[in-house]
């Protein structure tokens, strides 16, 4: 909504059919009576078109395979808050919800390791992160630093 005050047009991409799945039903509603906003329903992004700078987006219905590009001078990415890490279960300890576990109380000896040794967890991905863009890279600089030290600690570095 505050990009559809200034832009010609923003185009919103959801996997789903329901916009109120994800979001309060007053956003969702202001965002359909928007007049700039379009919303693409059962689709995702599937390729991104320019020479120097982005131009188009190219969009795919994920029900009919149907593609369709869209005229785009940025792209923003927003993946959801509902961690997908149902495959790690076992051999990484996740909490309630399915963020990664970290940390010294998991018996690492470092505040991004997991539950299994030299697997480690950053970002909004991690229980008790503060989901903020700013503190995940700051994790990730951390995190590099800590497979370093565990790459040589494992004689392979």
């Amino acid at each position: 909504m505050f990009l559809a005050r200034t832009a010609t047009d923003v185009n919103v991409v959801i996997r789903h059919d329901d916009l109120s799945r994800d979001m309060s039903r007053y956003l969702a509603e202001r965002i359909r009576a928007a007049l700039r906003v379009h919303v693409w329903n059962n689709c995702e992004v599937c390729e991104l078109r320019g020479d120097e700078r982005l131009e188009e987006v190219v969009v795919r219905n994920v029900r009919t395979d149907e593609r369709r590009s869209l005229r785009a001078t940025a792209l923003f990415v927003l993946i959801g808050s509902e961690p997908h890490t149902r495959w790690l279960e076992g051999p990484v300890e996740l909490d309630e919800r399915g963020f990664i576990m970290t940390g010294v109380g998991l018996g690492g000896a470092a505040m991004f390791q997991t539950s299994t040794d030299g697997v480690f967890a950053i970002g909004d991905v991690r229980s008790g992160s503060v989901k903020r863009v700013a503190s995940a890279v700051g994790d990730g600089a951390v995190a590099v630093r800590l497979v370093y030290e565990h790459l040589v600690r494992a004689g392979r570095r």
